[in-house]
């Protein structure tokens, strides 16, 4: 019969104290307290952090845990839906009002990190904008236009060599289909890139310009993934949820990713290694919107989400989308020491 030495190479030894640097699958008996205890990884977790305010829906954000700025969105209210340009910035401990967009619009875009980030697209009144803007960490700047309108839409990459999928836009339909085409920014100009092969608008995008993976959207929902190596796009892992909406969240490098968030009222997360997808951890509240990083620094091990579109009955009450100003924090699974118990 296999024993635990056998297995994992170590024998389970007896102390009066804990360990102070055990290593992982160490397995030993504490004489002190008289309990056995083990050092492996623990689970992935959110916790609550503190609200953000302003504009709850569907706005453009990016950064990371300690450094986030969310700007523009809309508050839910029925159609026309009012839409936003104020600007809430996150320290990692608290929100503040940052500096008004230079444009308002719901179903932007971003990419970057806090400290250099770009916004782009939405939809500012009747129709998708092609507008874009930079941030630098204090104040905004004006930048090229997209070389498409499109709103219902996400980014990935840096301030200067950033990539925009998708979303919905006239090229595509008529008013505002889903579409293929995808863009990059190289820190002066928008470019037009290779299409993806399948129409859609939302979903979620995390990697770098050169290396990114893209997830989910609808018309209709899907639970595919497309990669893009700088050149061509390339069928990726199948997620284990569809996620539908423009405010699906990624952190990440297109082999090291993490997805959470998006509608239907979705509440599971979900890593990517470049394979294959894998569920990760469940938030405290299901999504139908909200914003996470958007960035390429392979923050996986720590990312934030906040604001959160409840799903609405239907038909959709006259009072408009209900939301919460949920703002959540991820920890990836980590070494912990845990007591062993036994039934």
């Amino acid at each position: 019969m296999a024993t635990y030495r056998s297995i994992v190479g170590l024998k389970i030894k007896k102390r009066s104290s804990d360990p102070s640097n055990p290593v992982l699958g160490e397995m030993w008996y504490n004489t002190t307290t008289g309990t056995l205890k083990v050092h492996g990884f623990g689970s992935a977790t959110w916790t609550s952090a503190t609200g953000s305010p302003g504009s709850q829906m569907t706005w453009a954000g990016c950064g990371t845990q300690s450094a986030y700025i969310k700007t523009m969105g809309e508050d839910g209210t029925p159609a026309p839906n009012p839409l936003g340009n104020d600007t809430h910035l996150w320290n990692g401990s608290s929100w503040t009002s940052g500096p008004n967009s230079p444009y308002s619009a719901r179903d932007p875009g971003a990419a970057g990190v806090y400290t250099a980030a770009l916004m782009f697209g939405g939809q500012g009144g009747p129709g998708a904008l092609n507008t874009s803007i930079s941030w630098d960490g204090s104040s905004f700047g004006s930048n090229p236009n997209l070389n498409h309108q499109r709103r219902t839409v996400n980014g990935t990459g840096t301030s200067t060599s950033a990539i925009t999928v998708g979303g919905a836009g006239p090229p595509s339909g008529s008013p505002e289909g889903a579409m293929t085409n995808s863009e990059s920014y190289n820190g002066s100009s928008w470019s037009n890139e290779t299409a993806i092969p399948t129409a859609f608008r939302g979903g979620g995008q995390a990697g770098e310009e050169s290396a990114a993976v893209v997830i989910g959207g609808y018309s209709p929902a899907h639970t595919s993934s497309f990669e893009y190596d700088g050149s061509s796009w390339s069928s990726g892992g199948t997620t284990n949820t569809a996620r539908q909406t423009s405010m699906t969240a990624g952190a990440g490098t297109g082999t090291a990713a993490l997805f959470y968030g998006g509608g239907p009222s979705v509440s599971q997360a979900e890593s990517y290694d470049g394979t294959s997808f894998a569920i990760d951890s469940t938030m405290g509240t299901g999504s139908g919107g909200g914003r996470g990083n958007q960035n390429t620094q392979g923050y996986t091990t720590t990312a934030i989400f906040t604001g959160n579109p409840k799903s609405p009955p239907s038909p959709s009450p006259a009072g408009g989308y209900p939301y919460t100003n949920t703002t959540e924090e991820y920890s990836a699974a980590a070494a912990a020491t845990t007591t062993v118990s036994v039934s």
